[in-house]
């Protein structure tokens, strides 16, 4: 396989509805928020539910405490270094603890934390932009 030259490739704008299916193709992202005028960031897993981020962290942990009524950014990815291809999708909204309700029970449900401890904090982020890119090294398409 050839190994594309520096500078081959090109950014495209991925669908919203195909950026919910590649951040449900994924189970680890990261969410970005502001506290005390300092950005923090975290890996996380998560799922999508209800074309919903849902994630499931500690009750008191920073995430629950700092972020919960924050504007936040949730980030996943994917990159293959040899093609120097790949693709990301952003999500940015609000973080929003889930206390009760069916979202709240799937997540309880279906998210399993890979970190040891009791997560039964679940939140979510009400999206205000989903936004995608792919990295291609195919030639762009001729009219």
């Amino acid at each position: 396989m050839e190994v594309p030259h520096e500078g081959a490739a090109r950014n495209i704008e991925i669908p919203t509805r195909e950026c919910f299916g590649l951040l449900g193709s994924v189970s680890l992202g990261r969410i970005a928020w502001v506290h005390a005028d300092a950005p923090r960031i975290l890996p996380v897993n998560h799922r999508i539910i209800n074309d919903q981020v849902v994630i499931r962290t500690s009750v008191g942990s920073e995430l629950a405490t700092q972020a919960v009524g924050s504007l936040v950014a949730f980030e996943v990815d994917n990159v293959d270094f040899v093609r120097l291809t790949g693709w990301s999708v952003v999500v940015n909204g609000v973080c929003r603890a889930i206390d009760e309700g069916r979202v709240r029970d799937l997540a309880v449900d279906s998210l399993t934390s890979w970190v040891e401890g009791a997560k039964a904090q679940v939140l979510t982020i009400e999206s205000t932009s989903v936004t995608g890119r792919r990295i291609v090294t195919e030639p762009e398409p001729s009219d």
